[in-house]
């Protein structure tokens, strides 16, 4: 049920027309409510499909995301940013690094 869920909002996000500028960043909040539960395994997955998307709402959307998702499981959020830190936009790397320390902060940045 969960995956079913986090893969219709994906779709919906990637796929979404240019004109529902402000819809795709809401939706992308949902996955927060698994997350608050613990379950942030799929969270993450979500994160890795959208994380290259060109609109900005998204990309703050995906960053305050993966934030949340990492103060529940860090060790799955240096995962995730160690993959994808060197290509993600700035802003998302920006936003998701907020809660580490100084020293992960400038080990990601300068990737």
């Amino acid at each position: 049920m969960i995956k079913m869920c986090l893969v219709a909002i994906a779709e919906f996000i990637c796929h979404s027309r240019p004109v529902k500028l402000f819809l795709p960043a809401d939706k992308f909040y949902y996955p927060l409510y698994f997350a608050m539960k613990g379950e942030t395994k799929d969270l993450f997955k979500l994160a890795a499909i959208v994380v290259n998307n060109p609109k900005e709402l998204i990309n703050k959307a995906t960053g305050a995301t993966l934030r949340y998702g990492g103060q529940r499981d860090k060790k799955s959020l240096l995962d995730f940013l160690n993959k994808h830190a060197g290509t993600m936009p700035r802003i998302t790397l920006r936003y998701s690094l907020e809660k580490l320390s100084s020293d992960q902060k400038a080990y990601c940045m300068n990737k």
